[in-house]
């Protein structure tokens, strides 16, 4: 009888080391995967080479690897109030300043100087700029835009992936209390909000978790390579996310509100805003244009990027209704992917290049009046 027990202990327990030599073998196996690949496979997936180099004709496949690695190498690091920010970064084409923004084309230093005509962006990744190199991201060719229009602009790219409206509203007023008042703020808005219907940051479930003092495996398997290449290969799809229609009435409200709230704030600062209502994948663009989309496995749609499209109707009525003097510091460019028959995303939802270039220059028109006023 003990001999029994005794070897099936010892063959337990070989299954038990070999399993777990094995875990940390896959584990160190595709730790290097990744580092190879670091294009595909990432928390969120990208494509084969075909796409990629669809998207991106104006780079070798080693720069298109290298830009996404770099892209997807970020990550978020604590701030009071907002909850996180985007960390410091240097690299080929994704440079991060550590007061929080983006260094874009010919970067004017911080903190401002106030001689300079200062602007500062905020928005979500799409004005961070993920996928895009420094000079290629929308605040960055605003400012080299606006050089043409008056001297001596200084253009300050805020955007921090996964912010809406409440969040760039509270990193706004703590610049101001910080005494970094620029002549002009800009917010780029529309995806994020409809995406958090829920008014909560990214990190909220993560961080309730550790002030309640539990802690939730799925965060740390996550980050585990062997875990993280699964998730890459496993067929599952997105699907689209519907909404009660109050939530997506909700998330409208919010950003209105929002609005008024940085409006005011920057009226006592004497700081000139613009609200730019950004274009989505989701409303008036042909989706056959759309390569990503229409070329990778989103059989399904968008997830939960799909509730834009209704939220888009909701922001186009009250566009619609406001009077000439309203609309002016309120940019719609929703519109601008109707007509065009080209595709104008890097991923399923980030623009490419040339889009930065078409929103900053659509952008320029309004601002660069106030530019040359100052001037």
């Amino acid at each position: 009888m003990i001999k029994t027990i005794s070897r099936f202990y010892k063959g337990f327990a070989v299954i038990i080391l070999n399993t777990i030599l094995l875990f940390i073998f896959l584990n160190i196996f595709f730790y290097f995967v990744i580092q190879i690949r670091g294009d595909s496979i990432t928390n969120q997936k990208f494509y084969n080479d075909d796409i990629l180099s669809e998207v991106y004709p104006h780079r070798s496949h080693e720069d298109i690897n290298l830009l996404l690695k770099e892209t997807k190498s970020l990550f978020h690091v604590y701030k009071p109030y907002v909850q996180f920010t985007e960390p410091e970064f240097r690299g080929k084409f994704v440079n991060i300043n550590r007061n929080g923004f983006r260094e874009g084309h010919n970067q004017c230093r911080y903190p401002i100087n106030k001689s300079k005509f200062n602007v500062f962006v905020f928005g979500g990744s799409t004005t961070l700029g993920y996928g895009v190199a420094d000079n290629e991201t929308i605040p960055s060719q605003l400012q080299d835009i606006l050089l043409n229009a008056c001297t001596d602009v200084c253009v300050y790219n805020f955007g921090q992936g996964a912010y809406f409206s409440t969040q760039e509203r509270i990193f706004f007023e703590n610049l101001l209390v910080e005494k970094q008042i620029p002549n002009i703020a800009v917010f780029i808005d529309g995806l994020n909000d409809f995406y958090t219907v829920n008014n909560d940051p990214l990190h909220t479930k993560r961080l309730a978790q550790y002030m309640a003092r539990r802690s939730d495996f799925s965060d740390i398997y996550s980050y585990l390579p062997l875990f993280r290449a699964i998730n890459y290969f496993l067929p599952g799809k997105e699907t689209e996310t519907g909404l009660r229609e109050d939530s997506i009435e909700d998330a409208f409200s919010r950003l209105i509100d929002n609005k008024k709230i940085i409006e005011a704030a920057a009226s006592e600062f004497n700081v000139k805003t613009y609200f730019v209502i950004q274009p989505v994948p989701t409303y008036k663009y042909n989706l056959s244009y759309h390569i990503p989309y229409s070329r990778h496995d989103y059989v399904n749609g968008f997830g939960q990027n799909a509730r834009s499209g209704d939220g888009y109707a909701l922001l186009s009525n009250y566009y619609n209704n406001l009077n000439e003097n309203e609309k002016k510091n309120l940019l719609w460019l929703a519109d601008m992917q109707e007509n065009q028959t080209k595709n104008l995303y890097i991923d399923i939802v980030h623009y490419n290049t040339e889009f930065n270039g078409e929103i900053a220059g659509s952008m320029a028109n309004s601002i660069a009046e106030a530019c040359s006023k100052n001037a």
